[in-house]
């Protein structure tokens, strides 16, 4: 069984929401769970890590994460245009889901019901 998180905001970024979503994987990965973390790249100031790159692969803590990138703005049409572009590109990797995954979605966007209606 293979436990994916889906969450829009991971380390490095600043704030509750990265920080308890790294605990919670770094947990189930220690108690033996496969455990995948579905995300997007980081905004600035860490972006020049992730300069040039549309998804990025990386391992922390045993914990397999998987970045994508969606726009950097702050007004709200480009807000629905990150939660759109982030919903394909969950869409995307949901053809690895199996039967039997467990899939944890900490999400604010309204389309990633589309997402677990599609799981």
């Amino acid at each position: 069984m293979k436990i994916w998180i889906f969450t829009m905001y991971y380390l490095p970024e600043f704030g509750s929401a990265p920080i308890l979503m790294d605990e919670l994987a770094t947990y189930l990965a220690d108690q033996g769970y496969s455990t995948e973390i579905i995300t997007t790249i980081p905004r600035p100031p860490h972006h020049l890590k992730y300069r040039f790159k549309l998804w990025q692969k990386e391992t922390k803590d045993s914990v397999t994460i998987r970045r994508y990138r969606t726009n950097f703005t702050r007004h709200h049409l480009g807000r629905l245009l990150a939660w759109s572009i982030y919903t394909f590109w969950s869409r995307w990797v949901l053809r690895r889901v199996k039967k039997g995954d467990v899939l944890l979605l900490r999400l604010p966007p309204l389309l990633l019901g589309l997402i677990a209606k599609k799981a």
